[in-house]
């Protein structure tokens, strides 16, 4: 029996309208309604992960057929970014449901609850609109996640960065909606597969000004360079769990949505090479210079954040790059991100749990000594980030090279390698600070609520680095997707 894809929306918006009216007689029971609301979406997620198998999962409002119906399609790429983007939600709510009644934390998991949720919207929708209304709830989320102090305190908001995303994300969402009203005035419709299959009644000028408008907009949200200047003061200014949500919800949302409608819409009726050349390049320009800043960074939440972009231009340049092998390993590297940079994001708070400022290199001193369990899962996320066996990101780069050679792709192989001799840099560094010896005695608390999603999180990395044939069907799937719209025009009734 498959769950119907709308219940990935209605659980959390009944959870957020059950918070306030709870949290009147019971902040402590209110603040668990955030946390099993995604507990909930998650087990739906994984189910229809599971039931996607070759084909795609649909729903329309009140049952009528598309376009006449608001529809999702959940498709096995779809289904796996959505699990795992809940799983990063559970990740980062967890520790700060056991510390309800101190600051902003019951409001900080709701928002962390509707950023979660605007994501999934975005990555399963099929009608342009609806990504619009779930591009609107990310974003606010974000900006209220963004704003909240670290460590729970009532001081020291985040002004800078959260202003710098509110006005910005404001700018690329006019840019959306105008792309959408010239794509529904050239197409009458706002059903993605419908458009998709119009897509040879969009004059080019219409399409090559609605992927412009689209490249900019969702190029913000994805933190793609240049257009990514106000990531670097949220993740600096932000908490961990903040961090985590930007890096594996918020940018693969937006990633994932640009890609989807260049790919399947706009890079059709326009014709020619130039919609993927140009993500390619783009790509490979936010892969260098995220990790040329993260290698000369001081601040470990800036250096962590840099290196997302590095990670968000790679994934970009793999799918662009157009080759079903190079779709495949851009998925892996997606998933690898998403596993292994909340462990990151968590570890260097631990680090510098209690100070106020930058966390630094000499913070990170004898980590590995000081608390066992956090030095194990700081060094095995930070090797699976830096591509070594068994993690998704080392085979996810095999097939990239692989790729680039197959296809005569020099120039991506030889940007993806110096890519990644910086990142080995400043990993090396990291890794090396915390298996030094500590020169201070005092010892790192892990509480039990961040060391179980840690662990997991790592487990499945290993998993996966050892079976990836367990992702075989999602990554075929995955590749039929951009590959070949009729795969997608289908899976949405057209």
């Amino acid at each position: 029996m498959t769950v119907d894809p709308v219940l990935l929306i209605v659980i959390p918006l009944v959870a957020a309208f059950l918070v306030p009216m709870v949290s009147l007689f019971s902040r402590k029971i209110a603040s668990f309604i955030p946390l099993l609301a995604l507990l909930a979406m998650g087990g739906l997620a994984g189910h229809l992960l599971l039931s996607t198998g070759d084909t795609a999962v649909t729903s329309t409002t009140g049952g009528f057929d598309p376009p006449w119906g608001i529809s999702l399609v959940v498709t096995p790429l779809g289904a796996l970014v959505s699990a795992m983007m809940i799983f990063v939600g559970i990740f980062v709510s967890l520790p700060s449901t056991a510390k309800v009644g101190k600051g902003y934390e019951l409001w900080y998991n709701v928002f962390v609850m509707m950023t979660v949720t605007g994501g999934v919207g975005m990555v399963i929708t099929g009608d342009l609109f609806n990504l619009f209304v779930f591009l609107e709830i990310t974003a606010i989320g974000a900006t209220v996640l963004a704003v909240l102090p670290r460590d729970g305190e009532t001081k020291g908001l985040n002004w800078r960065g959260a202003a710098s995303y509110a006005i910005i994300s404001s700018v690329a969402s006019f840019l959306i909606l105008a792309a959408i009203a010239l794509l529904y005035g050239a197409t009458s419709t706002l059903n993605m597969a419908q458009m998709a299959q119009r897509a040879g009644d969009i004059p080019s000028f219409v399409a090559g000004t609605a992927f412009l408008l689209m490249f900019v907009g969702f190029g913000i949200e994805a933190e793609i360079f240049p257009l990514n200047g106000w990531a670097p003061d949220v993740y600096r200014g932000s908490r961990w769990g903040t961090a985590s949500i930007f890096s594996g919800v918020v940018g693969k949302a937006g990633l994932i949505a640009l890609l989807r409608i260049a790919f399947i819409i706009l890079g059709p009726a326009i014709g020619g090479t130039f919609p993927a050349d140009l993500l390619m390049w783009a790509g490979l320009a936010t892969f260098i210079v995220g990790e040329a800043a993260a290698f000369t960074s001081k601040d470990l939440y800036r250096m962590l954040g840099f290196s997302s972009i590095g990670a968000y231009g790679l994934i970009l340049a793999a799918f662009a790059s157009g080759s079903e092998m190079a779709i495949q390993a851009g998925v892996l590297l997606m998933l690898g991100h998403m596993l292994a940079k909340p462990i990151l994001f968590s570890m260097i708070d631990r680090a510098g749990a209690g100070k106020r400022g930058d966390v630094t290199l000499s913070d990170l001193e004898g980590l590995g000594r000081r608390s066992t369990m956090s030095g194990v899962l700081f060094v095995g996320a930070a090797l699976a980030m830096l591509g070594m066996p068994p993690s998704p990101t080392f085979w996810g780069k095999v097939m990239l090279f692989s790729s680039a050679g197959t296809e005569g792709q020099w120039a991506l192989a030889v940007i993806v390698a110096f890519g990644t001799l910086l990142e080995a840099g400043y990993m090396g560094r990291l890794i090396w600070k915390v298996m030094s010896p500590a020169k201070e005695e005092r010892k790192v608390e892990l509480p039990v609520l961040r060391l179980l999603p840690g662990l997991v999180a790592l487990g499945l990395i290993m998993l996966i680095g050892i079976q990836p044939a367990l992702l075989n069907d999602v990554l075929d799937r995955a590749a039929e997707e951009f590959m070949d719209r009729l795969n997608y025009i289908d899976w949405g009734g057209f």
